[in-house]
C-alpha cells in the first residue's frame, strides 16, 4: 500500500471513530481541551495565538479561543488565500464570516493580519487540526498541506495538535513534506 493509499486509510478508519462521538461526549472533550491549553506552560507564554475555527467533525474550539481572548492573547484564525493560510486578528465571534469555498468560520479580509516581526517570535503558538496525530507529533491533516506550508512561515513558533482522544493513533504514514508537531493537547 502506498502511502497516500495509507493516509487515505487512517483518515477514513478516525472519521469513523469521531463519528461515533456522543454530542456529550464532544463537549466534555472541548471542556477538557480548555482546561488543560490553559494551563500549558507555552501556551500561557505566548503572546499570540495561531488558531482555528472549528469544522464540524472538528473538536469544538470556540470556548477556548474566547479563553485565550479573555486571558490578553492576540488570537489569530486562518484566511485561505489560494493554496496558503493567511492569520488575521480573532475580534469576536460576530465579525466572523464563512469561507466562501469550505464554510469555515473566518475573520474578515480587512482585520488585521499577523504582523510580520510576529511570526520570528518564540511567544507564538499554533493551535493545529488534525484527522489523526501520532505521539511522536506525526499529523495527518485533510490532505491540502495548508499548515505544513504554514509551518515553514513561523520556525520559532511551538505547534501544538489539539483534536479528540479517539484520534491519537500509534502511527502516521508520512511524507516529506509533512512537518511534526511539537507535542498534542488532546480533550
Amino acid at each position: 500500500m502506498t502511502i497516500a493509499e495509507q493516509k487515505k486509510e487512517l483518515r477514513r478508519k478516525v472519521r469513523q471513530l469521531k463519528g461515533l462521538l456522543t454530542k456529550s461526549q464532544k463537549d466534555d472533550a472541548a471542556r477538557r481541551l480548555v482546561v488543560k491549553a490553559m494551563a500549558n506552560p507555552d501556551v500561557k507564554a505566548a503572546k499570540n495565538v495561531l488558531s482555528f475555527w472549528p469544522m464540524p467533525d472538528e473538536i469544538d474550539l470556540v470556548a477556548l479561543n474566547l479563553a485565550l481572548r479573555n486571558a490578553g492573547k492576540n488570537v489569530y484564525l486562518p484566511i485561505i488565500m489560494g493554496a496558503d493560510l493567511e492569520f488575521h486578528l480573532f475580534q469576536g465571534v460576530d465579525k466572523l464570516i464563512p469561507d466562501p469555498d469550505y464554510g469555515i468560520f473566518q475573520p474578515p479580509l480587512n482585520s488585521p493580519a499577523l504582523p510580520p516581526e510576529a511570526s520570528q517570535t518564540e511567544d507564538l503558538v499554533i493551535l493545529t487540526p488534525g484527522i489523526a496525530f501520532a505521539p511522536d507529533g506525526r499529523r495527518l491533516g485533510r490532505g491540502k498541506g495548508f499548515y505544513d506550508r504554514a509551518f515553514l512561515d513561523f520556525p520559532c513558533a511551538v505547534r501544538i495538535g489539539v483534536g479528540f482522544e479517539c484520534q491519537l493513533v500509534p502511527d502516521v504514514p508520512t511524507d516529506w513534506n509533512d512537518v511534526p508537531l511539537d507535542f498534542l493537547i488532546l480533550g
